[in-house]
């Protein structure tokens, strides 16, 4: 069953509010292909109100949530400092797949690999 990418992002964004992290919208410019944010003393993904399509709107709060649950993992229950901005990507990149899996959404590693580069 193919679910929209309307509800897989309602899917993410219940977990990730659940989780303790507001989605939050807002309409400040970003560098070009830039459509989200993460703040993590806050507990807040921000995804901009300009992404140009519900895929990419899908990608980009799976990639802040992986942020979010590489940070649970590694800040709040490890007690580790914050590495470095590309191993933080790379976090992203992979806890975000994690995300995927667990609520089974439907993005192939293929393509969550190519939307990453």
């Amino acid at each position: 069953m193919t679910q929209s990418f309307s509800d897989q992002i309602a899917i993410a964004t219940t977990y990730l509010e659940n989780l303790g992290w507001k989605i939050i919208t807002f309409s400040d410019k970003l560098p070009e292909g830039v459509y989200g944010r993460i703040y993590y003393v806050n507990k807040e993904i921000h995804l901009s109100d300009r992404i140009p399509s519900a895929e990419q709107a899908l990608f980009t709060l799976l990639h802040e949530g992986g942020h979010a649950l590489s940070y649970i993992k590694y800040y709040e229950v490890l007690g580790e400092k914050q590495p470095i901005t590309e191993k933080r990507e790379l976090y992203a990149y992979l806890y975000g797949w994690v995300l995927i899996k667990k609520l089974k959404i439907e993005i192939s590693k293929e393509i969550w690999r190519k939307k990453n580069k």
